[in-house]
């Protein structure tokens, strides 16, 4: 999740919202109510979030056209806020899944139980979530930095597996480029671009450029020159690299499984402020 400037309000929800807040009112069948709001759904409201959002769904950001139809997602459920039904500042752009009855749908957790939930306009993701990397797993997961950043995690599914497998893909290959691009213009570049707020997972980008010093001595260490000896040493020769590089893709990927289980069983617990955005394990 990233922040996202939401735009100027189409001219068409300005000149038709009072007449759509007043068919909602005057509705008396569910029917009728449906039909109602389901003026939201005009197809400038639509482009207007589709621009704003370039494609992707406001929560997860994952591209949603290619592969499916973007939904206008309500930040407060109408089911709890109609008065908000065409008020442009509570409309995203989602996919199906994070706003669907699985995840999100009509749930709106409150204060008192930990939200409310992120609103990539208003806030700002990077003070609640940060990212932890897993190089020989292939796993990247959104840890909360807050209560409110645990409950949007939970509430979204931004962790459920077949989110986290397809993001872990992309994760994984910016991984490579960000230990390459001091070395590489090519890959510095492609880095730079997948920071850009229409590329799928910026947010990943974005930490992992802004950790890649974390990232490297966890891998192999900073020194490119130890990295390359990595896999190349002689039987008894000395290793100079991190201890997470030393150690077995076995052990590494146990430390891996258990941060995923403890980061569910212990509650409130929450790192630092100043915790880097994205953790290599």
């Amino acid at each position: 999740m990233i922040r996202v400037d939401r735009g100027t309000k189409p001219a068409l929800l300005e000149g038709k919202k009072a007449d759509w807040d007043k068919a909602v009112a005057d509705a008396s069948t569910v029917k009728a109510r449906e039909a109602a709001f389901a003026k939201v759904r005009h197809k400038q409201i639509r482009a207007a979030l589709e621009e704003a959002f370039h494609g992707k769904c406001a929560y997860c950001e994952s591209e949603i056209k290619h592969v499916g139809y973007s939904q206008i997602e309500h930040y407060r459920p109408v089911s709890k806020r109609r008065d908000l039904a065409f008020c442009w500042d509570n409309l995203l752009l989602a996919c199906g899944r994070c706003n669907g009855p699985e995840f999100k749908g009509d749930l709106f957790p409150e204060a008192d139980a930990g939200g409310p939930l992120l609103n990539p306009c208003s806030d700002d993701p990077s003070d609640h979530l940060y990212f932890v990397f897993d190089p020989v797993a292939g796993l990247t997961t959104v840890a909360p930095r807050t209560p409110r950043g645990e409950v949007t995690v939970r509430t979204l599914g931004l962790n459920r597996p077949d989110l986290r497998t397809h993001r872990s893909r992309s994760v994984t290959r910016l991984a490579a480029l960000a230990l390459l691009a001091s070395e590489h213009a090519d890959c510095a570049a492609l880095l730079t671009e997948a920071k850009r707020s229409d590329a799928e997972y910026a947010a990943f980008a974005r930490a992992l450029s802004a950790s890649t010093e974390s990232l490297e001595a966890a891998i192999g260490g900073s020194d490119p020159q130890a990295r390359r000896r990595g896999s190349g040493r002689k039987t008894g020769q000395s290793d100079d690299r991190h201890p997470l590089a030393r150690s077995s893709s076995r052990r590494r990927a146990r430390r891996c499984a258990e941060y995923h289980r403890d980061s569910h069983q212990q509650d409130n617990q929450y790192p630092s402020h100043d915790t880097v955005p994205f953790q290599a394990i």
